[in-house]
C-alpha cells in the first residue's frame, strides 16, 4: 500500500520532465526503489494527461520479486490542483500478485520514538473517490493459505481531518468480507472506529487461526471519543452465538494516564479440544494500568481466569523505575493433569508459584514454586522444586538474587533419558548494582556423572566470564550419538559471548580420558588422553581462529584461520604415527596439510594441498566455484609411490613396482577438461598373467575434453614393451583405436604370436557405423561392422571370422582340439543374444581325451543361430573304432540345452582294465549349467581284464597329494596336466540318469580266470559323484591252476568310484575231506585274493591240498615249484599261454584240460549271435562233442549237445539269481 502512495505523490511531480518515455520511467523506478527495495515498470503512458497508466510493475527485494501489479491506473483533476485540491476520481489496479512477504529490512533508529498521534498537515487537500484493486492474490507464505481478494474504498484527508471507507471481499472460496470506518479532526482530537468482519464457515479468517471447524466469524469492534478519553467495545461471534465481550478505555490527563482492559466469554468453541477443559466456560481477563504525574508505575490489578488456572498480581515502580511492590499468584486450580494453550501442549499437574515483596516491610524478596509433574512432549519433569530468594536496596538502587530448581526426569527415548539421567539440579546467583554490570558469582548445573560450573559478568548484552563442564561417563551418550562412546571429557572455556550480535572471544581448553567415539579408526588415534587447544574470536570485522589443536596419543591436527563477509583463510595440518592404528593394511607415519582460501564472489581456493604416507606423496592445488550447482573445480594432483609392495595388503592383491601420476582437470559451465599422465616401472598388478604385459617401463597418458552441448574429444595412449594401446575421439562424432600385444604368449602359454585390434566408430546423427578388426595367434580373426544407435538400443552388427581350433586348448587342458572354425554372425536389434543370428561351423576337427585315451576324429559341427537360440549338429569317428554324433538346440541364454548324443559301434578302451564296444543314445538336457544326461548304452561286448602286473615300482600318486608354494610356472603346468588344485572341481556338474545294458559278452580274463558275464546297471548321481546300481552276473566261468579247473559258483561286476569295475568271483573245489574256496574280489585293476578251506587251512595248506591233494610239506621239489607258478598266476605275474592262443584265433573261450586217468582235452567256445553260443570240444582219443547253447529270455536258455559217437541231448534251464 505504501508503494502505492509513493507512486501516486511521484506522479504529481511528472509534468515537470517533459514527455520523454524514458527519463519518465527512469524517474519513477529510481524514486519508487530503496535499498533491499528493486521497482520495475513496463508500459508507462499518459504522464501529461489526467489519465495515467502503468502496463505493470514488479518490486523486488534480494531473493527476486516478490509482488506483482498490472493495469495500474490513475484518473484525476489536473485543474483541482490550481485551486489547492488534489482530487483522484479513480487509483487503481486490475490485479496484484503477491507471491510471498518481502524480506524485513532492520528498524530505523530514527523512528523508535513514540510519538504523538495526529494526521499529516497537507498544504492541499486529498479526496479519491474511488480506490480499487479488481484482484488481489497472495500465496500460501502470506497468509498460511492462497487467498484471492478484492479491495475498494475511499477517503478524503483535508485541513487537519480525514475519513477513510475501505472494503474488502472474497472473490474465491467461502465468502468473507471485512468493512472498515474511521475519522478523525485533529482540532477536536475526535476518533470514531466502525470495523466489521464477517466470514461464511470455512473462511480465511477462521482457517489461518485453526479454529475448531473453521465456523462462520463475525467480529464488531465501535469507538468513538476524543482520543484522551477513547473509549471502545468489541464483541466476537461464531456459529452466530457471541463467543467474546468486552471494553478498552484510555483516560489522559498532562503526564499521567491510565488504561482499563476487560474481555470475558466462553472460549470453548474457538479452541481444540484438549483445551476446552483449560478455559472452561468462562474466561475474564482484567487489568489496570497507570503513570502518574511522577512517573510513578502501578499495576493495582492483573487478573486472568480460566476454569483451571489462576494468574493474579499486582506490582508497582517507584520514579526511578525500582521496584516498590510485587506480588504475584499463579497456580493450577486442579491437582489433575493440565493442558496449558502453548504450542507444545505443555501439560502440568499441581502447579503452585508465589512471588512476593513488599519494600515498606523489607527489602528482601522470596520466590517459592512447586509443580508435581510437567510435560512437553517426550520430556517430563516430576517433583519440580522452583527457589529464590534476594534483595531490593532502593537506597543505593541494587538487586540480589538466588534462584535453584530440582526435579526429576523422564523422558520416553531410551536414549535421551540416558543422556539426560534421573534428575537435575541447577542454582544461579545475580547481584546488580545501579551502574554496575550484572555480576553472576556462580551458576551451577548437575546431572547424573556431568557437571557445569560457572561465573561472570552480563553487561549489556555481553557475558564475560568462565564456564566449566565435565562429564565422567560419555557412555551414557552413545545411544543419542548412534555410536558406542566411553571414557570421560572436561572443557574449560573463558571469554566473552553476545548471543544476540554474535560477538565472541572464547579461549578453551579440553582433556579426554580413554575417550571413545566408536570409530575403531578415531579410537585408535585419539584413545587414552587427548587435549584440546581452541582460541577464537568473533568481531564485527570478522571470525578468527587463532588456534585449534588436538592433540592424542597417536595423532595430531592443528588448524588457525580467518574468516569474514569478504575473505577467508584457513590451515590445516595433520598427523598420524602409525597408520596401522586405522587400518591393519597400512602401516607407518602419516602427514597431510592444505590451506583453504576464499573470497566473496570467487571461488574456494585449495593451496599446497599435501599427504605423505608409505613411501608414496601426493601433492595438489585447485579451486571450487561455491557459485551456481557448486560443481565447478580446477586444480591439479601429484601422486608418486616408490615401493608399490606397500599397497598390497590395501589393494587386496600382490603389487610392486614404482609409480607416477599426475592430473589436472577443470569443470565450467561450458563444459569440463582433463589430463593425466603417469609412469610405472616393472608394475605388477596382482593378476599373475598381466605381471609380463606390465614389466619393464609403462606409460600412460589420458586426455578429455567435453563441451557444455556434450561434445567429447579425447586421446589415450598406454605403453609398455609388451603392449601398445591408442585411443582418440574427435567433436564427438569420431573415434579410433588400435592395440597390440607382441606376443600372446606372455599371458597364455600355449598361444605364441602378436594379438592386434584395430577400429573405428563414425557417428551420423545419433546412429554410429562401426568397423573393428581383430587378429591374433592360432590364425584367429574377427571383423565387425555395422552401426550401433545407443539411443534406441538398435544395433545392425555383422561379425565374421574364424581361428584355429587349438586356441581352445589352453583352457580345456589336458584335453586338446584341432582343426578350423568359422563364425559368420549378425547382431540385429538390442543387444541381446535373442537379436544374434549366424552361422558357426568347424572341420577337420579333432578333440583328444588323454584321460580316456580316445579321440574324436574327422569331425564337422555346425551352429545355426536365430533367435537366441543355436541348432547345433555334429559328426566325427573316434580314434577307436565307431562314430560319434549330436544334435538338437542350445539357448544361448544358458536357460536350456536339449542335445542328442549316438554312438554306433564305439570301441571304448582303459588300459589295461578294460575294452568295450558298445552303442548309445544319449540326451543332455536342461539348463546349460546343470543339465540332465539320460538315455541308453548297449554294450555289444567287453573284457575285463586282471592285470597280470603292476606297470610302475613306485606305485601312484596318493590321491590329494598338493604342492605347496607353487609359483606360476607350476600352477600353470598342474593345469595342463589336469591336476587342478583347487579345492573343488571346476565344470559344470551333470545329473546321470543312464542305463548300461549288456545282457552277455562282458568277459573277465586273467590269473588262470576266463568267465563271462551280462546283466545291467543304471547310472544315476551326477558326473562328479556317480551312483551305480544294479550288476552284470555270473553266466559261465572257470578258474584253471596247474591242470586243476575250479567252475565259478558266483560272479558279479558292478561301477563303483570312477566307473572302475569292480568285481566278486568265487570259485569251489573238494579235495580230499576238505572244501577248497577261491575268492578274487575288489577293483579290477587290483583284486585281492583269499584261499580257504573248510576245515580250516592256511592259505598255502588249502592250495596245495586244492593242487596236488596233499600237504605242503610232503610236496616234492617238482610240485613245489609248481605251487610257486600256480601263486605267480594267482598274483597277476603272467596270462599263460592259453590266453595268447585264444586272442591269436579270435575266440570267446579256449581251455585245455585232463582228468584223473591223465587224458588231455580241448575246448573253443565263440558267440555266433547276440544270444547263441557253442563250443566244440576234442580229446585225447579223437572222441568229439559240440554244444550249442540258445538264450531264448533273460532267465531261460534252450540247450542241444551232439557227440561224434551218435550221442544227443537237449534241454530247458531256468535259472534266477537270488
Amino acid at each position: 500500500m505504501r508503494v502505492l502512495v509513493v507512486l501516486f505523490t511521484v506522479l504529481l511531480a511528472l509534468p515537470a520532465l517533459g514527455d520523454d518515455r524514458g527519463v519518465l520511467q527512469a524517474f519513477i523506478e529510481d524514486n519508487l526503489s530503496d535499498a533491499g527495495r528493486e521497482v520495475r515498470i513496463t508500459g508507462f503512458q499518459g504522464a501529461l494527461s489526467s489519465t495515467a497508466t502503468i502496463d505493470e510493475m514488479t518490486i523486488a527485494d534480494e531473493t527476486g520479486i516478490w509482488i506483482t501489479l498490472q493495469g495500474l491506473k490513475l484518473d484525476w483533476s489536473r485543474a483541482a490542483l490550481l485551486r489547492g485540491r488534489l482530487e483522484v476520481r479513480e487509483l487503481s489496479a486490475k490485479s496484484v500478485r503477491m507471491e510471498r512477504r518481502p524480506q524485513s529490512n532492520e528498524l530505523d533508529p530514527g523512528r523508535a520514538e513514540a510519538r504523538e498521534f495526529a494526521l499529516p498537515d497537507l498544504p492541499v487537500s486529498v479526496k479519491i473517490d474511488r480506490f480499487l484493486l479488481s484482484r488481489v492474490s497472495l500465496g500460501a507464505s502470506v497468509l498460511g493459505q492462497e487467498a484471492v481478494l478484492k479491495g475498494s474504498g475511499t477517503a478524503v484527508l483535508a485541513d487537519g481531518a480525514g475519513d477513510i471507507s475501505l472494503e474488502i471481499d472474497m472473490l474465491e472460496g467461502p465468502a468473507g468480507r471485512l468493512a472498515l470506518d474511521g475519522s478523525y479532526e485533529n482540532e477536536t482530537r475526535n476518533l470514531a472506529v466502525s470495523l466489521f468482519l464477517n466470514e461464511a464457515q470455512g473462511g480465511l479468517i477462521g482457517s489461518m487461526l485453526s479454529v475448531p471447524d473453521a465456523p462462520s466469524l463475525a467480529l464488531e469492534l465501535q469507538g468513538s471519543g476524543p482520543i484522551n478519553e477513547f473509549a471502545a467495545t468489541l464483541a466476537l461471534a461464531s456459529d452466530g452465538q457471541n463467543r467474546v465481550t468486552g471494553a478498552f478505555r484510555i483516560n489522559e490527563e498532562s503526564a499521567a494516564w491510565s488504561t482499563n482492559i476487560s474481555l470475558s466469554g466462553d472460549l470453548r468453541p474457538l479452541v481444540a479440544k484438549d483445551l476446552r477443559a483449560f478455559f472452561g466456560p468462562n474466561t475474564t481477563l482484567m487489568t489496570e494500568l497507570s503513570r502518574g504525574d511522577d512517573g510513578q508505575i502501578k499495576l493495582p490489578q492483573l487478573r486472568l481466569e480460566t476454569s483451571l488456572f489462576l494468574l493474579n498480581g499486582a506490582a508497582e515502580l517507584s520514579p526511578a523505575r525500582m521496584p516498590v511492590f510485587a506480588n504475584l499468584d499463579l497456580r493450577t486450580k486442579t491437582d489433575e493433569p493440565t493442558v496449558f494453550p502453548v504450542a507444545s501442549r505443555l501439560t502440568v499437574e499441581a502447579l503452585d508459584v508465589q512471588l512476593a515483596f513488599d519494600a515498606a516491610q523489607s527489602q528482601n524478596w522470596r520466590l517459592t514454586g512447586r509443580a508435581r509433574r510437567v510435560q512437553s512432549g517426550d520430556l517430563g519433569l516430576r517433583d519440580v522444586q522452583l527457589g529464590g530468594f534476594g534483595a531490593v536496596d532502593a537506597i543505593v538502587r541494587s538487586f540480589s538474587a538466588q534462584v535453584s530448581l530440582t526435579t526429576a526426569l523422564l523422558h520416553n527415548e531410551a536414549a535421551m533419558q540416558a543422556a539426560l539421567g534421573p534428575a537435575l539440579d541447577a542454582a544461579l546467583s545475580l547481584r546488580w548494582q545501579l551502574g554496575q554490570p550484572l555480576d553472576v558469582p556462580s551458576l551451577a548445573l548437575n546431572g547424573q556423572d556431568y557437571q557445569v560450573s560457572g561465573q561472570g559478568k552480563i553487561e549489556g548484552l555481553t557475558f564475560t566470564g568462565d564456564i566449566t563442564a565435565h562429564h565422567q561417563n560419555l557412555a551414557q551418550l552413545s545411544g543419542l550419538s548412534g555410536q558406542t562412546l566411553g571414557g570421560e571429557a572436561e572443557m574449560s572455556m573463558k571469554g566473552s559471548v553476545n548471543p544476540i550480535t554474535g560477538e565472541t572471544d572464547v579461549e578453551a581448553t579440553g582433556t579426554a580420558r580413554d575417550m571413545q567415539v566408536g570409530i575403531a579408526e578415531v579410537d585408535g588415534l585419539f584413545g587414552g588422553k587427548a587435549f584440546v587447544d581452541l582460541s577464537l574470536v568473533r568481531q564485527t570485522t570478522g571470525t578468527h581462529l587463532r588456534n585449534l589443536a588436538i592433540v592424542g596419543a597417536n595423532a595430531q591436527v592443528a588448524a588457525s584461520g580467518r574468516l569474514n563477509s569478504l575473505q577467508g583463510a584457513l590451515v590445516v595440518d595433520g598427523k598420524v604415527e602409525d597408520l596401522a592404528l586405522v587400518d591393519r593394511r597400512v602401516d607407518g607415519p602419516a602427514e597431510a596439510q592444505f590451506d583453504l582460501l576464499w573470497m566473496r564472489n570467487a571461488p574456494l581456493t585449495i593451496k599446497d594441498g599435501g599427504l605423505r604416507a608409505m613411501g608414496a606423496t601426493l601433492q595438489g592445488s585447485g579451486s571450487i566455484n561455491l557459485e551456481g550447482d557448486g560443481t565447478g573445480f580446477e586444480g591439479e594432483v601429484a601422486v608418486q609411490a616408490s615401493d608399490l609392495s606397500r599397497f598390497t595388503k590395501l589393494a587386496g592383491r600382490d603389487l610392486a613396482g614404482q609409480a607416477a601420476i599426475k592430473a589436472s582437470g577443470a569443470r565450467t559451465p561450458t563444459g569440463f577438461a582433463i589430463q593425466i599422465n603417469g609412469t610405472a616401472n616393472d608394475l605388477q598388478t596382482g593378476i599373475g598373467r598381466l605381471n609380463p604385459v606390465t614389466s619393464g617401463d609403462s606409460a600412460l597418458n589420458i586426455m578429455a575434453e567435453m563441451s557444455h552441448d556434450n561434445v567429447l574429444s579425447c586421446g589415450a595412449t598406454v605403453q609398455t614393451p609388451q603392449l601398445s594401446v591408442q585411443i582418440a575421439c574427435k567433436d564427438g562424432e569420431q573415434i579410433s583405436y588400435s592395440a597390440k600385444l607382441r606376443d600372446f604368449s606372455v599371458l597364455v602359454a600355449e598361444l605364441p604370436g602378436q594379438l592386434s585390434l584395430n577400429g573405428t566408430a563414425t557417428r551420423a546423427a545419433d546412429v554410429w557405423n562401426v568397423d573393428a578388426a581383430l587378429s591374433g595367434p592360432a590364425n584367429s580373426n574377427v571383423q565387425v561392422t555395422g552401426q550401433v544407435d545407443p539411443n534406441q538400443n538398435r544395433n545392425d552388427l555383422r561379425i565374421r571370422g574364424g581361428g584355429d581350433l587349438a586356441l581352445a586348448n589352453a583352457f580345456i587342458a589336458p584335453q586338446s582340439a584341432q582343426g578350423r572354425t568359422e563364425v559368420d554372425m549378425r547382431l540385429l536389434g538390442p543387444a541381446s543374444v535373442q537379436a544374434l543370428g549366424g552361422t558357426v561351423r568347424a572341420t577337420g576337427a579333432q578333440i583328444s581325451l588323454p584321460d580316456v585315451g580316445i579321440s574324436w576324429q574327422d569331425g564337422s559341427l555346425r551352429a545355426d543361430i536365430t533367435a537366441g537360440v543355436a541348432q547345433v549338429g555334429a559328426d566325427g569317428r573316434l580314434s577307436t573304432g565307431g562314430r560319434v554324433s549330436l544334435s538338437g538346440p542350445v539357448r544361448l541364454d544358458a536357460s536350456d540345452v536339449d542335445l542328442t548324443i549316438t554312438a554306433s559301434g564305439a570301441r571304448i578302451r582303459r588300459e589295461p582294465v578294460f575294452d568295450a564296444l558298445a552303442d548309445a543314445v544319449l540326451r543332455v538336457r536342461g539348463p546349460v549349467n546343470a543339465p540332465e544326461v539320460s538315455g541308453t548304452i548297449d554294450v555289444r561286448q567287453a573284457e575285463i581284464s586282471v592285470p597280470s602286473g603292476t606297470t610302475s615300482r613306485s606305485g601312484h600318486v596318493p590321491i590329494g597329494l598338493r604342492h605347496v608354494g607353487a609359483s606360476d610356472n607350476v600352477l600353470q603346468t598342474l593345469a595342463a596336466a589336469g591336476l587342478n588344485q583347487s579345492d573343488t572341481a571346476e565344470g559344470a556338474e551333470l545329473a546321470l540318469d543312464v542305463d548300461v545294458l549288456a545282457p552277455a559278452r562282458v568277459f573277465i580274463r586273467g590269473r588262470g580266470l576266463d568267465v563271462e558275464l551280462g546283466g545291467q546297471l543304471k547310472l544315476g548321481g551326477t558326473t562328479r559323484r556317480a551312483i551305480p546300481s544294479g550288476s552284470f552276473s555270473l553266466i559261465r566261468g572257470r578258474l584253471d591252476l596247474l591242470g586243476r579247473r575250479l567252475t565259478m559258483q558266483q560272479g558279479d561286476v558292478t561301477l563303483q568310484g570312477a566307473l572302475l569295475p569292480h568285481i566278486r568271483l568265487l570259485a569251489e573245489a573238494k579235495a580230499d575231506e576238505f572244501d577248497v574256496a577261491v575268492l578274487l574280489e575288489g577293483r579290477a585293476d587290483a583284486p585281492k585274493l583269499s584261499i580257504s578251506a573248510q576245515p580250516q587251512l592256511p592259505e598255502d595248506e588249502a592250495l596245495a591240498v586244492l593242487l596236488f591233494g596233499k600237504r605242503i610239506e610232503t610236496l616234492s621239489p617238482l610240485q613245489a615249484a609248481q605251487l610257486a607258478g600256480a601263486v605267480a598266476t594267482l598274483a597277476g605275474q603272467g596270462d599263460g599261454i592259453v590266453g595268447k592262443i585264444r586272442l591269436g584265433f579270435g575266440l570267446d573261450d579256449l581251455d585245455i584240460s585232463s582228468n584223473a586217468d591223465g587224458d588231455t582235452a580241448v575246448s573253443a567256445g565263440k558267440y555266433l549271435s547276440e544270444n547263441v553260443y557253442t563250443d566244440i570240444t576234442v580229446g585225447a582219443s579223437g572222441q568229439s562233442e559240440i554244444n550249442l547253447n540258445l538264450d531264448l529270455l533273460p532267465n531261460v536258455t534252450a540247450t542241444g549237445r551232439l557227440s561224434s559217437d551218435g550221442r544227443s541231448g537237449i534241454g530247458i534251464f531256468w535259472e534266477r539269481d537270488y
